[in-house]
């Protein structure tokens, strides 16, 4: 193990983008209080267990990176989100209190803007995106500030999503396997853009003991490192795309858990998008508790038929099951067979996770090598359909290009990123989604609704994924169908 640029290199074999910085690196915000579990050594002999402390075997959690606070950023005074004092109508119960937490050391490039509205899955439920104050000079995809792609008053907006916790867990160490007692709080995340801290707030029952509010913040703050990487230092990816340093790009959006990142994976294949956004309003309204993305234990509890009638997964009803069921049952343990731990450090070689991924129905090439990258190891090339269209769309394909040549044009490009390929090809990708869209999308107004979506929807920016082929095929079969209805009304 070698150290160059600030970060840990290892076996070419292992390519992992969360790769840590150094004990004397500059890059985190404040490097006096980087945690030393930060800096790993990895056992290659033995896979499933957990890195090892190069300095202290007492180093500090995550958590400790999160104190309390009562300091809120202007923009975020007056939210009901974050701000303690605001006023409550009769109406209202107020049952819960605010918690709030700051992370001041962070990366000095980190954007939760860019962290959070990078990739897909914060389109879908549980998550919610508050958009920040619009950009005055009316600017959309391009140069606002001199940064691509990056507006004045995009960190200026905020998460908010319900996650789930589990009293009682040992250690404040949270597993994907559902456990009782398994609670949800509602979670916002804000960021001061002056300070650059990442400011969290957690509305958490009033009646709660010390000991299990230690646990559920332990929790919680896990997850929110795990969903926008906080952990992560992109010094050397920036240094092979320097357009994606300018704008703070490469953190891509996951889940707070793998489990919900492998189930959104199997509603996201051989799907349109918008079937896609159906499915995990569905799960999360239908299964999960108070809103939530369901446990492994809460789907098992229901069954793939109660899936497939209900929350409209189609066949993927026993794939998701049977995932849940395996987890439940102790069969799939996603750090001894997958690596991956609540912080979303992989510990595993790629090669044994994905010939694991692979074993489950539901998850084929595709599926199992975005869920690779989705567990940080960007040298993944998860291309589909939407690898075609950007080739054609920004560099030149012929209309008549197969998927066979434009894959393997693909992948030759993006090789020079080395160990960051996916991440390089994801961020050509988005570009081109924003300009579809005609705005930045940390702007982007999203709406998760359950109803069927209409062929074109102006207020909703989902629409940015859906195949221009299968948009035009629709909005046919829809002027065919309006006009079959007038003539009838005619007759």
């Amino acid at each position: 193990m070698t150290r160059r640029s600030g970060r840990i290199c290892r076996k070419p074999k292992r390519s992992l983008q969360s790769s840590a910085p150094t004990k004397c690196s500059p890059y985190f915000r404040d490097p006096k209080r980087r945690p030393k579990h930060l800096i790993r050594k990895l056992d290659f002999d033995n896979l499933g267990e957990k890195t090892k402390d190069l300095n202290d075997s007492s180093a500090e959690s995550s958590s400790a990176l999160w104190t309390p606070t009562d300091e809120l950023p202007s923009h975020l005074v007056g939210s009901k989100y974050f701000d303690k004092t605001t006023t409550y109508t009769k109406d209202e119960k107020r049952s819960k209190e605010i918690n709030l937490l700051v992370r001041t050391n962070t990366p000095m490039d980190f954007s939760l803007s860019q962290a959070v509205c990078s990739y897909g899955y914060f389109c879908l439920a549980p998550n919610r995106w508050v958009p920040g104050k619009p950009i005055e000079d009316g600017s959309t995809t391009d140069s606002s500030c001199g940064i691509i792609g990056r507006g004045a008053g995009d960190d200026e907006g905020y998460l908010v999503r319900p996650l789930t916790y589990h009293c009682g867990n040992t250690a404040g160490k949270q597993s994907d396997t559902a456990m009782a007692d398994s609670k949800t709080a509602l979670v916002a995340v804000g960021q001061d853009p002056d300070t650059n801290s990442v400011l969290v707030a957690i509305h958490s029952p009033v009646l709660i003991d010390g000991e299990d509010e230690q646990q559920m913040q332990q929790q919680l703050t896990n997850q929110i490192d795990r969903m926008v990487r906080l952990n992560t230092s992109l010094e050397t990816f920036h240094e092979l795309y320097p357009e994606a340093k300018e704008r703070g790009f490469g953190r891509l959006y996951r889940s707070p858990t793998l489990f919900e990142d492998i189930i959104k994976t199997i509603t996201n294949c051989n799907m349109q998008w918008g079937g896609t956004v159906e499915m995990n309003a569905k799960l999360c309204k239908r299964v999960g508790s108070d809103g939530a993305f369901p446990t492994p234990e809460e789907i098992r509890k229901v069954g793939p038929d109660f899936l497939k009638e209900h929350c409209r997964v189609g066949y993927r009803g026993k794939y998701i099951w049977n995932l849940a069921n395996e987890v439940v049952e102790g069969r799939l343990d996603m750090v001894r067979d997958l690596g991956s731990d609540p912080n979303g450090d992989c510990h595993h070689d790629r090669e044994d996770v994905q010939n694991c991924l692979l074993k489950f129905s539901g998850i084929g090439p595709f599926a199992a090598n975005n869920i690779l990258q989705l567990m940080g190891y960007s040298d993944t090339h998860p291309y589909d359909t939407e690898t075609v269209r950007l080739w054609k769309e920004e560099f030149g394909a012929s209309t008549c290009a197969t998927k066979v040549e434009v894959f393997g044009k693909a992948k030759a490009h993006y090789s020079q990123y080395k160990t960051y390929a996916f991440t390089a090809y994801w961020y050509d990708l988005w570009k081109n989604y924003e300009r579809r869209a005609g705005i930045r999308s940390p702007q982007w107004s999203i709406e998760q609704l359950e109803k069927e979506r209409p062929t074109s929807v102006v207020s909703d920016h989902n629409c940015v994924f859906a195949h221009p082929s299968r948009t035009s095929k629709v909005s046919k079969r829809s002027k065919v169908k309006s006009k079959k209805k007038d003539d009838a009304a005619n007759v």
